[in-house]
């Protein structure tokens, strides 16, 4: 019954809440609660508080379309969606292949642990015992199995796919073979266990180990993952348009003038789609029209080459020369207009360069020509290689070639106020958990510099912004605006060698498996993603027989890897490959002619994955989100069905694409007000994954199965320069680049958060996780490497190799755990103050802007009796233990003197699976020592009389309440109350101490401390309860107001031993004292000599209890499938199932007879319906009373 977590929530949660979900930044870490996050609002502009260019100018204007807004968009999609849950998959392939692999390694870790005590000299009893409840295991996973076999064989067989029988058959024969031989094994050092006999159980012990060895997978390196700037060299626009143009310029001379009908033709690039036409017939089908909507409407970007088609720049409203001569080219084609590319060498005054690129500086307006094409300066003037339009027009003199530049405009600029590269603090900043970003908390300082130095300025004035000078011509201009010193080519198609390009591989061992080289332009609206299918027509027949890869036993079938545009398959590998192994993704970029990548990235895929090359090339906005988000809508017919290869995919791409375009705003948010400018001068690429885990029988795959997101971004383009100046080594920009590092990092973690709901981590959180954990942060470089790297126990992933290449790593010492993730993460920053986040991912943890698990989750794992939220209104039997967690719990009502309003009640609970050392000793807890817990962020944790803990979220100024905790807690300036629904009300101070306890009528009782420990309890009638303790501020005399002694004794470890009343009736206990089960209950002997006796696994969840009489109870835990086996005396099954709360939602008798009981979200039970139908309904009132039988 596995929840399949990947496939229909994950769709619909991504899509669902997509651009205006709350976004929450922060989550539990062990018993702490992180900061409450921001609410990402409907709009992202407004929390930006910044202009984003939705799609351009010109695209607002699309002609003949009524686009609805984004919002209303995401409406369609939660209309599509809304009927998505989670829902139970029938296989049971997962929680059993876990199952086995989870008692292996305990059986290994208890092995190990026998080892060491039988070198030392002790024999090691308690661990051989732990192997029973091993043994007992093994029995249920290997019934389990020959069902899980038998069923297969039957699908299998219905199909017809006798060849998948075969395969089948060897598997189950290779899997029969170990479990038998493990069996014999455990049964045999059980044996020397009972005999005591250390000579034996270490002859045993060498072989079971060695078997254990062999089928246990060694555990894998944790992947990395990382973000930051692509490499920067030169670009080869120089020489690699030289040589273009030499090998072209022959064809030029001798060509034709009149137009072919190529100058009408449509081609990958120039799209003469819907859109075009339309926008084409708005403007009149006018030449004229045409050409000063895109001269007027569009924003000039510098780099070389063709980067976008035509359709992209259309919704963009920008591009270079190129791409805007593509649209013009486009929209000119559409209404039969002939049009051609031609390029050449162009001269302009340098003032109107500076005015063109919005710099002020010319030095730094030549940086920016020389980085993204060929310029020479001349004095005052600049030649350049440039890209313009030639269409074919009628004129009073007949038809000819006019002359058209689309992207060269100048603009009327504001002045702007040039400010300090303000400093920035990033120790400070990852010094906690933040709910900014380090941008946002940058430009706060900018506001905070406005209102002390320019009082009354915006930042909207201080930025040097420009609006296009438009051009008002009725006619079609006669000349260019600038001097033409050569032409080189005139052309209806660019040549794919002026396009940007990728080659995207997947690779084993270096070898290309399958690869595909893609035109940028081409492809920029379309997803690009990496998948994997059958490697024949049988594998792939089996993969659709169980609906998705996912569900398909993966030792049945082999896959090859796939490229896919947008869901169509266009290069696939031929090598058979199996389930879950490890191989490579490379995507390599190319600059427009070049014959070697500028850059390449590459990383490890686990076969099964799918994986979206992300790539941004200016095309990137809402209304091309808009578009993949109605084209995921209106074409996935596959969701719910298993096979949705395709959906995943377009999911992927979405969020890669959202990437980039918080990261434009956030690059427009710091740039503009400091004067600085980001130039694209090459696509972007980044890579989104939906990860997988294996689950192997033995040391064989089983099972993969969906376990989160990540994202890799180190093909970012961060190129910018100062407008002002061009001095870029200044330590001012140093440290703008290590602010804008952290923001760039902890954009992939928000990503997660936004899209899916799902806590996820970045470099950047995970530091400031560590630094609120108290774990240092180190910063090491060449001068304090040889002190410092020792002291790194996280990482090591080629440090030294960094900082003997300068850089300087920034790392914490140790992992850091936050929910589901435990892993590394660290900077290699750059002498120029770039630098690279990495983040280690293993398994089923999530980083590097990868979710980490769980969904805001209230409560931790904790133990608890029936009746605590942690398991919420659980279920328990025996002696008594809560089914949906193992924990054994037990209670003394040491004291219960009646009193006026309510008893003095002491009341000792001991909880097995407690961490804590209490009053009592281990595990142990009273009725007077609950308490409150402050946290940084303003939420309180509620430590409850029995051993819960709960956490109490702060809503402006009060506290919302846990589901099924009927209670309400306030603050005033003295402390705390907590209020029950029956009115009796629990008075904390600041510090969360309990000072008193009042009845609805007013009857109290009032507690005093010394030293932190309690020392007297007061009733209503004045009467006193005090409390003494040892040296260890253990508890061993309660003694009541008639002289009345209780007593406690303990052990050197700190157990309580031996309690006796007030009649000197003595219950005495003993505790184990293993690795494993260290302070756990062993037996409760009570006065009239009955004795209970428990046994733990090695996880402290109770594996049986034996009662006074000898019969035993028996539990087997399978939390992945959310379900208790209990067997009793008499081998009697009883199964209990229960939700992520650990409400007990069926309980199935062992004459088959069951009970299904149903939550609502409080916690509370709402039905209870038997096997024959009867219900049972209750309904609350809003103190939670049940107000219906």
């Amino acid at each position: 019954m596995l929840v399949t977590f990947h496939s229909t929530f994950l769709i619909f949660a991504l899509v669902l809440n997509l651009f205006y979900v709350p976004l929450r930044r922060g989550g539990p870490l062990e018993n702490k609660v992180w900061p409450a996050t921001k609410r990402l609002s409907t709009s992202f502009r407004e929390r930006a508080n910044i202009e984003i260019p939705s799609a351009g100018n010109g695209s607002d204007a699309i002609a003949g379309e009524q686009r609805p807004p984004l919002d209303h968009q995401v409406q369609r999609v939660q209309e599509r969606f809304s009927s998505l849950v989670p829902v139970r998959d029938t296989g049971d392939l997962l929680p059993t292949g876990a199952h086995l692999e989870t008692v292996l390694k305990e059986t290994d870790t208890f092995l190990q642990e026998c080892e060491r005590k039988i070198e030392s000299g002790e024999f090691p009893g308690e661990e051989i015992a732990l192997l029973e409840g091993q043994r007992e295991q093994l029995m249920l996973v290997d019934k389990e199995l020959s069902a899980i076999f038998q069923n297969i064989e039957s699908k299998l067989s219905e199909a017809g796919l006798s060849s998948k029988i075969s395969r089948l058959n060897e598997f189950v024969q290779y899997d029969r073979g170990k479990m038998t031989a493990l069996q014999a094994q455990i049964e045999a050092l059980m044996q020397s266990g009972k005999a005591l006999d250390n000579r034996a159980a270490k002859s045993q012990i060498k072989p079971l180990r060695s078997s254990l060895v062999r089928v246990l997978q060694e555990e894998e390196k944790p992947r990395i993952f990382g973000i930051g700037p692509s490499t920067m060299p030169p670009p080869p626009a120089i020489n690699e348009f030289s040589a273009y143009s030499q090998r072209r310029r022959a064809a030029f001379s001798t060509q034709n003038d009149e137009p072919t009908l190529a100058d009408l033709a449509e081609s990958p690039v120039v799209q003469l789609t819907p859109d075009i036409r339309a926008q084409a017939a708005d403007l009149s089908n006018s030449p004229v029209e045409i050409y000063k909507f895109v001269r007027n409407e569009f924003e000039f970007e510098p780099y070389f080459g063709l980067m976008q088609s035509s359709q992209s720049a259309l919704w963009s409203g920008r591009g270079n020369s190129y791409d805007l001569a593509t649209l013009l080219i486009a929209l000119l084609r559409a209404v039969n207009i002939p049009a051609r590319y031609v390029m050449g060498h162009i001269r302009l005054p340098v003032r109107d360069v500076k005015n063109w690129l919005g710099v002020k500086d010319s030095l730094v307006a030549l940086n920016v020509l020389n980085q993204t094409t060929f310029a020479v300066p001349s004095g005052d003037l600049v030649r350049l290689d440039h890209a313009w339009v030639e269409a074919y027009v009628p004129t009073g003199q007949g038809s000819r070639w006019v002359a058209l530049d689309p992207s060269f405009k100048l603009k009327d600029y504001q002045p702007g106020i040039q400010i300090p590269k303000l400093p920035f603090d990033r120790f400070q900043f990852i010094s906690s958990v933040k709910t900014v970003l380090a941008s946002e908390a940058y430009v706060d300082q900018i506001r905070e510099y406005l209102r002390e130095s320019h009082p009354g300025r915006a930042l909207t004035e201080i930025s040097y912004t420009g609006r296009i000078i438009p051009t008002e011509t009725a006619v079609l201009p006669s000349a260019l605006p600038y001097e033409v010193v050569r032409v080189f080519l005139k052309q209806s198609e660019i040549d794919r060698a002026l396009h940007h390009q990728v080659i995207v591989s997947v690779l084993r061992d270096n070898f290309p498996l399958v690869s595909a080289q893609l035109s940028i332009p081409e492809v920029s609206l379309k997803s690009v993603t990496i998948t994997f299918g059958g490697a024949s027509s049988t594998d792939q027949e089996t993969i659709e027989l169980f609906g998705g890869l996912t569900n398909t036993p993966a030792f049945l079938v082999d896959v090859a890897p796939q490229i896919r545009l947008d869901g169509g398959v266009v290069a696939s590998g031929t090598s058979a490959l199996g389930v879950g192994t490890l191989v490579q993704w490379r995507a390599a970029y190319f600059y427009p002619g070049a014959s070697q990548p500028l850059f390449d990235v590459s990383n490890i895929l686990r076969v099964g994955e799918t994986a979206g090359i992300g790539l941004n090339g200016h095309q990137v906005n809402d209304r091309f989100l808009s578009y993949r988000i109605d084209r995921l809508v209106s074409s996935s017919p596959a969701l719910g069905t298993g096979d949705e290869v395709e959906t995943v995919g377009e999911l992927l791409h979405i969020a890669a694409m959202r990437y980039y375009q918080r990261l434009a705003a956030e690059k427009k948010r710091v740039a503009d007000p400091l004067q600085l400018k980001f130039v694209l001068w090459h696509a972007e690429q980044a890579t989104t994954t939906s990860t997988m885990d294996v689950t192997n029988l033995f040391d064989r795959p089983f099972v993969v199965t969906p376990s989160g997101f990540l994202i890799d971004a180190r093909g970012l383009n961060v190129f910018f320069v100062d407008i002002n100046s061009s001095a870029m080594d200044t330590p001012e920009l140093k440290n703008f680049r290590q602010m804008f590092g952290l923001t760039l990092s902890a954009l992939e973690h928000e990503l997660w958060e936004e899209v899916v709901l799902i806590q996820a981590v970045s470099t950047t959180k995970i530091l400031q996780v560590a630094s609120d954990s108290r774990i240092p942060i180190l910063v090491i470089n060449s001068n304090n490497a040889s002190t410092e790297l020792p002291k790194v126990r996280c990482g090591g992933f080629g440090f030294q190799q960094d900082i003997d290449r300068g850089n300087t790593i920034i790392v914490p010492e140790r992992n850091v755990t936050y929910i589901n993730y435990n892993g590394c993460a660290w900077i290699s920053e750059a002498p120029d103050g770039w630098g690279v986040f990495w983040i280690t991912f293993s398994g089923g943890s999530s980083s590097g802007g990868i979710t980490a698990g769980n969904r805001d989750p209230q409560c931790s794992s904790c133990p608890g009796p029936e009746g605590d939220p942690c398991p919420r209104k659980g279920t328990s039997v025996g002696q008594p233990v809560t089914v949906s967690n193992g924990n054994m719990y037990h209670q003394f009502d040491d004291l219960d003197i009646s009193s006026r309003g309510f008893p003095i009640l002491l009341r000792r609970t001991y909880n097995s699976q407690a961490t804590y050392d209490g009053p009592f000793g281990y595990g142990w807890t009273h009725s007077y020592n609950m308490s409150l817990q402050p946290n940084p962020n303003s939420s309180v944790t509620y430590f409850s009389e029995s051993g819960g803990f709960f956490t109490f979220a702060r809503q402006g100024n009060s506290f919302i309440s846990p589901a099924g905790l009927n209670v309400v807690l306030t603050q005033d300036q003295t402390g705390y109350t907590l209020r029950e629904k029956g009115g009796t009300e629990f008075r904390f101070d600041t510090r969360g101490k309990l000072q008193s306890i009042t009845d609805r009528n007013g009857n109290g009782q009032r507690l005093t401390y010394d030293q932190g420990n309690l020392q007297t309890i007061t009733d209503a009638l004045g009467r006193v309860i005090t409390f003494s303790y040892n040296a260890q501020n253990k508890i061993v005399v309660v003694q009541d107001f008639t002289g009345r002694r209780l007593t406690y004794s303990y052990d050197n470890t700190g157990n309580l031993t031996e309690s006796v009343d007030f009649g000197g009736n003595k219950t005495t206990y003993t505790y184990y004292s293993s690795t494993f089960n260290n302070h756990n209950l062993r037996t409760i002997t009570f006065p009239e000599g009955n004795t209970i006796i428990y046994v733990y696994y090695g996880n402290d969840r109770v594996f049986k209890v034996i009662n006074p009489g000898g019969g035993e109870m028996r539990f087997v835990y399978l939390p992945l499938r959310q379900e208790t086996i209990v067997i009793d005396e008499r081998d009697f099954v009883s199964t209990y199932q229960y939700n992520a709360n650990g409400n007990v939602t069926r309980i199935i008798r062992p004459d088959g007879d069951y009970i299904d009981q149903v939550w609502n979200n409080d916690a509370k039970l709402i039905s209870l319906t038997d096997e024959a139908g009867f219900t049972s309904s209750f309904e609350y009132d809003g103190r939670g009373n049940v107000v219906t039988p």
